[in-house]
């Protein structure tokens, strides 16, 4: 038989924290420019178009 051995616990620092902070940021901003180019595409009013994402 063999012995059950404990999961090891990964430490998580702050750097990695912020890195995942800023990647989602990131696609986050481009996510939404992507949806305010395709309201510009489906001719919604300039002034309308931060709404179109929400």
């Amino acid at each position: 038989m063999s012995a059950t051995s404990t999961p090891k616990t990964v430490h998580i620092s702050g750097w990695d924290r912020m890195v995942v902070i800023a990647l989602g940021g990131a696609g986050c901003a481009l996510s939404y420019d992507a949806l305010q180019q395709m309201a510009v595409a489906i001719h919604i009013r300039g002034f309308l178009t931060y709404l179109f994402p929400w």
